[in-house]
């Protein structure tokens, strides 16, 4: 079927149900396109769905219609759990067994029972027994999914896994209209449980089509490259060729292993597509590719900020926490006190102490005390007024709530801070925002199975959807397009790049799911069951991809640090070539161009503050020590009071140590004086004058640094002191007579005026 007769079945009303997402985006880009180039302005959208969301589509038709439930016309159809909604469930019931009771944490075997109900659904096999378990694992399995039916049952619920299965049972039994023609594309495996649907369609007289991939057939060749890193820039300068060479063309870069090779990849297209990106605040007004696999939603900065301002409570934080909340953008008046919060931090450090209130960091906020001895430059009343809202949104919040309750709660918490900031957002942030609240709509859904959370547990949950929540913010259609095997899948493109095609990734590894046998995964082709399996759905795809388009490369890197690394044996049949022959653009990156240059600039700076005429630079013996160094470095130190920040520990470290010991030695001698006087002092006298010393020195450390010690921290101080300084003393007691003629003194020098 050609993509000319795909849009004539999509216009008399066939129903195009893709195996990706991706695949559905790129049919109805074409189909879209077509209708605009033809003269039109206006058309009905093509019924291209997803196989997943078709058959909720289905679902959703069936409990309308009232076709399903106990009794039909009485509206009792299961309720279907989102994916985030089963593992919560999962979750409860793996956290309640005994065989966990010693895990740290019931997500990771949820995931593994949610994924083997799922594999049994999908191979309509029927629930496991303790006969057919032999494993420890298999019989916990056997425990939990017996217990997850019960409760769906006891419940009224249903999953995904379930859905296409009854929606079978409502086309055979005549209740649930089916759709005239049904065209399949991009799928690689019918599952029995699919294969059952699509008879189910068959009986009901639908037409059930399958439209195959393109062939072309490709012209490719096999490229050895040194490493990774130079067959990512040969594949960019390789895609930088043929978008010059033809403007109009689709270039498509595949890798088995794409989220791994996402940093590389980006930095690298980026630099050679797009190198206006590279630029310190520089920001590519289009892109043009675009890199299929997304990034975890908690991983995007506008999200991990709010992640974090909800983890906050009134108890004490730790410095890294409250530093977090002074230096986020994404919060109320961050661009106004930047340099405020700054020495704000600056200030919470210096005291020493390694966690603080919020209430101490409002109050800090508020006061009008300077905050690097040049001015009132701490004061940070914007900060200050949002912890203040935040307090009374803390302090109203229920301890347990239903996590709708707790999802607007949550708003009202980062509302009260001011997040997402004050400064305008850039467009992938604001679509990040949007997404945020789609989430905090799918995380109030866990109404359905965790009625009331406290704090704790809800925000766990929250952060838990976040992470397993896959996303990348959508831009305009760009003709590079970067994905993964399966992403590619049906797709056609005029050049394509398979890179990485190395023996250790291609065919991967089996990965059998942990819960079930592994002789019946094997026995069911079930996914990752077996190295056959494996093998035999690697050389379906990679035949696939070489028909994707009419020319191409298939590239491996030949190391990987020092281990030698051979090309996948299912692209042996292809001719190598050297990499100096495949086309490529001639292109160097920024950081070349900058580091070939080689030429320095001399610029005055006159922005400089002046000293004051009579002002006194403090700093010590470090001001001739930096000046001798780098003139600029005792100009950042000294004139700008730039300042590495503290890292506050428990106790105290061994600066602070040596201090106090320099500190109770001057209060010794200050005493003692000199070698005969010390002589003279009895034992116990002595022990009276270093203990009086010790006492001095710890007094004026408290003074300066009020939240270091506690009061045991301090006792043990004092005994480590005492101890130091009396075997100290009885070493200069062997030292030939001396006296004491001076410590150490504060002088003022002058230099260049």
């Amino acid at each position: 079927m050609t993509r000319q007769d795909l849009f004539l079945a999509l216009d008399e009303g066939a129903t195009l149900l893709t195996a990706t997402r991706r695949l559905a985006r790129e049919v109805r880009r074409q189909y879209d396109a077509g209708k605009a180039q033809g003269g039109l302005g206006a058309w009905p959208s093509a019924d291209i769905l997803t196989y997943p969301e078709w058959v909720h589509r289905c679902y959703q038709d069936a409990v309308d219609e009232s076709a399903l439930g106990p009794t039909r016309g009485a509206g009792h159809a299961p309720v279907p759990l989102s994916a985030h909604q089963s593992l919560l469930v999962w979750q409860a019931i793996v956290a309640a067994s005994p065989r966990t009771r010693d895990l740290l944490s019931p997500a990771g075997p949820a995931r593994h029972a949610r994924e083997a109900w799922t594999l049994l659904q999908r191979w309509r096999l029927p629930p496991l027994s303790p006969g057919t378990a032999h494993t420890l694992e298999s019989r916990a399995f056997c425990e939990w999914a017996a217990a997850y039916r019960t409760r769906c049952a006891e419940n009224g619920w249903t999953d995904d896994a379930a859905l296409p299965e009854r929606v079978a049972e409502c086309l055979r039994g005549g209740t649930l209209d089916a759709p005239q023609r049904v065209l399949l594309a991009g799928f690689d495996d019918t599952p029995p449980q699919q294969a059952n649907l699509l008879d189910a369609l068959r009986s009901r007289g639908s037409r059930v089509e399958v439209v195959a991939a393109p062939q072309h057939a490709g012209r490719f060749v096999r490229v050895a490259l040194p490493e990774a890193e130079s067959e990512a820039w040969a594949a960019a300068r390789w895609a930088r060729y043929w978008l010059e060479a033809e403007p109009h063309c689709r270039i498509g870069i595949v890798a088995p292993e794409l989220p791994a090779a996402r940093p590389l990849l980006e930095r690298v297209l980026d630099d050679v597509l797009a190198p206006g990106a590279v630029l310190p605040g520089g920001r590519a007004a289009r892109r043009l590719y675009n890199i299929a696999s997304g990034f975890r939603l908690a991983d995007y900065p506008i999200v991990s900020a709010a992640l974090a301002l909800l983890s906050l409570t009134p108890a004490r934080q730790s410095l890294e926490s409250i530093g977090a909340l002074l230096h986020t953008p994404f919060v109320a008046g961050a661009e106004t006190e930047f340099s405020a919060r700054g020495l704000l931090d600056m200030h919470l450090r210096a005291r020493g102490a390694a966690t603080v209130s919020l209430a101490t960091l409002q109050a800090a906020a508020s006061e009008a005390g300077p905050g690097d001895g040049h001015g009132n430059g701490r004061h940070a009343p914007l900060l200050a007024a949002s912890l203040a809202r935040w307090r009374r949104v803390m302090d109203r919040s229920p301890e347990r709530q239903p996590p709708s309750a707790w999802a607007a709660t949550f708003s009202e918490l980062l509302s009260a801070l001011g997040w997402p900031g004050e400064r305008p957002l850039a467009s992938d942030e604001y679509k990040t925002l949007e997404k945020w609240r789609t989430l905090l709509d799918t995380f109030a859904g866990l109404d359905l199975v965790a009625p009331r959370q406290p704090r704790g547990e809800a925000l766990s949950c929250l952060a838990q959807i976040a992470n397993d929540e896959l996303f990348q913010p959508e831009g305009a259609d760009a003709p590079v397009q970067v994905l993964g095997m399966l992403d590619a899948g049906g797709l056609e493109f005029d050049h394509i790049w398979l890179l990485g095609l190395h023996d250790e990734v291609w065919p991967p590894p089996p990965r059998p799911n942990p819960l079930l046998p592994r002789a019946l995964q094997a026995r069911h082709g079930m996914p990752h069951a077996s190295m056959e399996r494996e093998l035999e759905i690697s050389r379906r795809e990679t035949a696939r991809l070489l028909t994707a388009a009419p020319e191409g490369v298939v590239s491996h890197p030949a190391l990987d640090a020092d281990r030698v690394l051979r090309p996948s044996p299912l692209i042996l049949h292809l001719p190598p070539i050297a990499p100096d022959r495949l086309p490529a653009t001639d292109v160097a990156g920024f950081r070349s161009i900058i580091a070939d240059r080689g030429e320095l600039e001399m610029r005055p700076d006159f922005q400089g503050p002046p000293l004051a005429q009579g002002a006194l630079a403090a700093g010590g013996t470090g001001i001739f020590r930096d000046q001798s160094a780098c003139p600029f470095r005792a100009f950042a130190r000294h004139r700008l009071h730039a300042q590495v920040p503290d890292s506050p520990q428990a106790g105290l470290d061994a600066a602070q140590r040596g201090t106090l010991v320099h500190r109770a030695l001057e209060q010794a001698w200050q005493r003692i004086g000199d070698h005969g006087t010390l002589c003279g002092f009895s034992a116990q006298a002595l022990w009276a004058v270093l203990e009086e010393a010790v006492q001095a020195a710890l007094s004026q450390w408290v003074q300066r640094h009020p939240e270091t010690l506690g009061a045991r921290f301090l006792a043990l101080e004092h005994a480590r002191l005492v101890a130091l300084l009396r075997d100290w003393m009885a070493h200069e007691m062997r030292r030939v007579p001396f006296r004491v003629v001076g410590r150490e003194q504060e002088r003022t020098l002058q230099m260049g005026g």
